[in-house]
């Protein structure tokens, strides 16, 4: 994991950056993946993997590109047992850990303290209470970033490393697409009408 050093200005920063990215509280599990285990004991995850995220343009701050600190991680409050979905038990103590993230894309600890990329590495979610939020990331001062993409994916798994000793989640991808800020999409809104205009004065 790579982390950065912060003077006490860009404590400031990262404070207000934080604050503004994050869009000032969430919506828990409406939002979240909700995070369980199975009645064989592994760990499992409710989320709407066919939805993809919109992480909105960074304006201010350290970082550059486009981000938001949804969607965060929950614990199960109530044993669904129709869903075969149950309750983390005490001494759980679980991780999101990367399996594959595209290029140019990460997740920021709390804090912004450090990331969370490569294969291997991690973001702790703790157990069996917890309301954990990333801040995902798409980097576009990163050597990866290709401007044509569309689409970011982030595969991982959750495991556990507490005395419970929960199997692995299955692999799940989450999916994120860029959102330009208002003032980017008026001047490709009038863009657009320009390139008409032209369009209908050469059919005239």
């Amino acid at each position: 994991m790579k982390s950065i050093q912060l003077s006490v200005l860009g404590l400031s920063l990262l404070f207000a950056s934080n604050a503004a990215f994050a869009g000032g509280g969430h919506n828990h599990a409406d939002e979240d993946l909700v995070v369980g285990v199975s009645g064989a004991g592994q760990l499992a995850v409710e989320f709407n993997f066919s939805e993809l995220i919109e992480l909105p343009e960074i304006s201010g701050g350290f970082l550059s590109g486009w981000g938001v600190a949804d969607p965060g991680f929950f614990n199960l409050a109530d044993d669904e047992p129709a869903e075969d979905f149950f309750v983390l038990g005490a001494g759980a103590d679980v991780r999101f850990e990367v399996i594959n993230f595209d290029g140019a894309f990460q997740g920021w600890t709390q804090g912004f303290a450090s990331t969370f990329a490569a294969p291997g590495e991690f973001f702790a979610l703790g157990g069996p209470d917890f309301d954990e939020h990333p801040f995902w990331q798409i980097d576009s001062s990163d050597s990866g970033f290709d401007p044509l993409q569309t689409q970011w994916n982030a595969t991982g798994r959750l495991i556990d490393v507490g005395s419970t000793g929960y199997a692995a989640s299955d692999p799940f991808t989450l999916s994120f697409v860029p959102v330009p800020e208002p003032s980017s999409l008026s001047i490709l809104a009038l863009a657009g009408m320009t390139l008409m205009l032209r369009r209908h004065r050469r059919a005239s």
